[in-house]
């Protein structure tokens, strides 16, 4: 567990998150700074937490 996940957190918990469909993909484009142009794309998962709203990855992901 890390200091940024809240404390009785378990993957059991995020496992019914995604079985609830409470977990979103949001896709980051990835800028190629010379030209301006999109050179990928980052996925990053959001959990829609229905007491604590959106939670970034860093919150979560440690429990997968």
């Amino acid at each position: 567990m890390t200091s940024s996940q809240p404390a009785g957190w378990t993957a059991a918990e995020l496992a019914q998150a995604a079985a609830r469909g409470q977990l979103d993909l949001h896709y980051q484009p990835l800028v190629d700074l010379r030209d301006h142009r999109i050179a990928g794309a980052e996925a990053l998962m959001r959990w829609r937490h229905p007491r604590l709203g959106l939670l970034p990855p860093g919150q979560f992901l440690p429990l997968a």
